[in-house]
């Protein structure tokens, strides 16, 4: 049966099956092999929860986890946060159980066999099936007795969690704002500052330039730089001398067969692909070879210390850089896959390891070293006076965007207040509130603020910013309530809310049941799931 559902994971519906199981063999009970002599987690009114009742959970959830989603990586355990679920899980049902019995709620044997009887990953074609039901208990080593014992137990969990949900309830308000949050539309006026209108207004002095330099100096601080000689051992050079026998290109079409083939069709005749195969076999051969001449290129190079001279006596061309930083190798180099993290490591006169790329090998030498510095304003000029410009730009368009923020709130009109300061106002026509926002960009403090303004409220607490630049807005006007589809998807709407509000009411019940039992000294947790 488990061989089955493994096969069949990734159907939707066995999908449902195996969270079924996880939430019954998991979330519903704990271990009922008895107090083990380990150490204490946690104990709820006295009832301990000890490592190895944790451990053997943790391993059934593991379990039911990689029927679910295959293999689990660190990765994927971590993202789960698996312990804490189970440790979680644990300590809330032993709460549950002992509130369910102060509440006095009984669960009848008949209860019981009928949920074991009804439960669809025990089924087969909606008929109860003993086999898989026996196979399920053997894979999680449970008896029948320890199953039902837990059933009981979920049921009884159940009715609690049924009676308290059931103090949930959804207005009408609620569901007419729940509707027009998702249905209806908004318009709003606005006006955009750009710091770029402000470019021309500023003109900085020479004293200012220097300041800014003298503050933000290390903004324009000029990384230590390097200059390097290399040698490049190409594997088309070496591969040119290379004699390739019948048999070698016989035994390579065999070997590759399947690859000279296209989709569906048979590997066309080996004279039609002979020149293709000695191609691939000389270039093969010639990285070997530039391999092993760059890895004795090393070898005496390091030894004696004068790549010149080994170039010139085994006729290779040596090339020379100029100054660049380490982590930006100049474009003659920047197809070196990995070149600035393995130029990172060396310092003046180091001699590099042997570099591949596809299509040969490099060997570099560090050959001058240029110390990082902070420019003089002579020398970063322009760089430093644009940076200067568009950091005032930038404070002139918030300045200019506080105040006509402050007009707004005394009551000034909106569009007035832009044409006085030669700006014009936008509209975005009507939209669903979203964090982007038509005509204006994205802002997430802006999708808020739109839930919160109002014909009778037409402004938010603030501007925003969006894409750099400073914007105001105003409430224009909505969309109508559509009644006829809010009548239509008004019970949708009241179950949807009415789910959300019951897991709200228990989620909260348990948390704040568990604290109480936390101030009373009934519940102790002994060890931090995170530390297991």
């Amino acid at each position: 049966m488990l061989q089955f559902m493994r096969k069949q994971a990734k159907n939707w519906l066995m999908k449902i099956l195996l969270i079924i199981i996880i939430v019954v063999f998991i979330f519903y009970f704990g271990s009922m092999r008895g107090h083990k002599d380990s150490e204490t987690l946690a104990s709820v009114d006295g009832k301990v929860i000890t490592y190895a009742e944790f451990r053997q959970e943790y391993q059934n959830a593991m379990d039911a986890y990689r029927q679910l989603y295959g293999n689990l990586t660190d990765e994927n355990l971590k993202k789960l946060n698996l312990k804490q679920q189970v440790l979680d899980s644990m300590i809330n049902q032993a709460v549950i159980a002992l509130k369910a019995k102060d509440f006095n709620i009984h669960v009848s044997d008949d209860e019981v066999r009928q949920s074991i009887l009804s439960y669809p990953a025990f089924q087969r074609e909606g008929v109860f099936d003993s086999r898989i039901y026996q196979q399920t208990l053997r894979h999680f080593k449970m008896t029948a007795g320890d199953f039902e014992e837990s059933q009981k137990r979920r049921i009884a969990a159940a009715k609690l969690e049924n009676l308290i949900k059931g103090a949930a309830k959804v207005s009408d308000e609620e569901l007419s704002y729940l509707y027009r949050i998702q249905n209806e539309k908004i318009n709003i006026d606005f006006i955009r500052i750009t710091p770029g209108e402000f470019t021309n207004r500023i003109k900085p002095t020479e004293e200012d330039l220097e300041k800014y330099l003298k503050e933000h100096g290390e903004d324009f601080r000029v990384p230590e730089r390097i200059q390097v000689k290399y040698l490049f051992f190409p594997a088309a050079d070496y591969a040119a001398g290379v004699r390739i026998s019948d048999d070698e290109v016989r035994d390579y079409y065999n070997q590759h067969r399947s690859r000279f083939a296209g989709k569906g069709k048979e590997a066309p005749p080996i004279g039609e692909v002979r020149d293709k195969i000695i191609a691939e076999i000389k270039m093969t051969k010639g990285m070997d070879r530039a391999s092993e001449a760059a890895k004795k290129a090393q070898t005496i190079i390091y030894q004696t210390d004068n790549l010149d001279d080994y170039a010139a006596k085994n006729s290779l061309k040596v090339h020379l850089t100029g100054f660049f930083p380490k982590n930006r190798p100049p474009e003659e180099l920047a197809h070196v896959k990995d070149a600035g993290k393995y130029l990172a490591a060396l310092e003046k006169d180091d001699l590099s390891p042997v570099i591949a790329v596809s299509q040969g090998f490099y060997l570099m030498k560090v050959t001058g070293l240029k110390p990082s510095y902070i420019p003089g304003l002579a020398e970063a000029r322009e760089e430093v006076r644009k940076r200067y410009i568009e950091n005032e730009s930038l404070a002139a368009a918030k300045k200019e965007a506080e105040k006509i923020f402050e007009q707004l709130k005394k009551g000034e009109d909106f569009r007035k207040v832009a044409q006085s300061a030669g700006l014009r106002t936008g509209e975005t026509g009507l939209f669903l509130p979203g964090v982007e926002i038509p005509k204006i960009g994205q802002s997430r403090e802006l999708a808020q603020a739109l839930f919160q303004i109002s014909e009778k409220h037409p402004y938010p607490d603030t501007f925003f910013n969006s894409g750099g630049d400073y914007i105001l807005i105003r409430f224009k006007s909505k969309s109508p309530l559509d009644t006829k589809d809010f009548g239509a998807k008004k019970e949708a709407f009241r179950n949807a809310l009415l789910r959300i509000k019951e897991n709200m009411y228990f989620q909260s019940w348990i948390e704040e049941t568990k604290a109480s039992m936390t101030r009373e000294g009934k519940l102790k947790i002994s060890k931090d799931a995170s530390d297991i």
